[in-house]
């Protein structure tokens, strides 16, 4: 037989491998849950139940590898703060296995940003302008990693008709006629990217796992997410993972009542 070779687990978080407490399924003890996040100030912003926290548990005899739309810096308030490979900021940013920024990587974004018709500090200027109409209502700001511009964030501050991100949605889906075709919108709650063409998780996890496969072409890789934007890292892996309660699960499971 074989010597066994340890997975690479590249695993998305948010609603993956934790959760806020507004998602904990009802039922569950709040009582064990297990802090993984944090905000700025200390408090807990995301919980692991303990069929998580023992999932990653198993996860963890294999590498893994978050594949986040989280900053460094927000990577840094989970449990998974100097868990060595990481790619963070939707793909913008690729740490290595000492945690340490990957070069070529950022500076090949960097060359893809100076080189488009509308980077991304422009796109910044673009939006800013019209989401000024609307006062106080959003927050936004232009994400970067390492020096380089990457995408435009934006978040609603406060419910309207009694809805936190109602109005986040409607206008971000305005805002986005304002950019060229190849950008994309990615949605999430109360998350808006605006985000170019050359940034996803795909292109990191296409570039991370060249190197991985050259090194050790029979080493098992599985893809772990929640979300339909997880799909396109996800189906470079050998194998898919997805919570039962999530975004791509509710998915197959209304396609299957469909066929059988």
């Amino acid at each position: 037989m074989n010597k066994i070779t340890a997975p690479l687990v590249l695993t998305d978080l948010d609603d993956t491998l934790f959760q806020t407490l507004r998602k904990i399924p009802e039922g569950i003890d709040r009582e064990t849950l297990t802090p993984a996040s944090w905000l700025k100030d200390g408090s807990v912003s995301g919980y692991m139940t303990q069929l998580q926290s023992l999932f990653h548990g198993w996860l963890a005899a294999g590498e893994v590898v978050p594949v986040t739309a989280r900053t460094k810096a927000v990577l840094d308030r989970t449990f998974l703060k100097g868990c060595g490979r990481a790619i963070c900021s939707h793909g913008g940013l690729i740490l290595d296995k000492e945690g340490s920024p990957e070069r070529a990587w950022t500076e090949h974004l960097s060359s893809l940003d100076t080189a488009s018709p509308v980077p991304v500090s422009e796109a910044y200027r673009m939006l800013e302008e019209r989401l000024a109409e609307h006062g106080d209502l959003f927050r936004y700001w232009m994400v970067s990693e390492e020096g380089v511009n990457l995408y435009v964030s934006v978040k609603q501050n406060y419910a309207v008709d009694g809805h936190p991100s109602n109005r986040l949605h409607e206008v971000a889906a305005e805002l986005a006629r304002l950019l060229p075709g190849d950008w994309k919108l990615h949605r999430n709650g109360n998350n808006a990217a605006f985000m170019p063409s050359w940034l996803g998780k795909r292109q990191a996890v296409e570039h991370l796992l060249a190197g991985v496969r050259h090194d050790d072409p029979l080493r098992p890789v599985i893809g772990f997410g929640d979300s339909t934007s997880d799909l396109p890292f996800m189906g470079l892996c050998d194998y898919l993972m997805t919570p039962s309660r999530g975004q791509i699960a509710a998915i197959l499971g209304a396609a299957s009542a469909d066929h059988f």
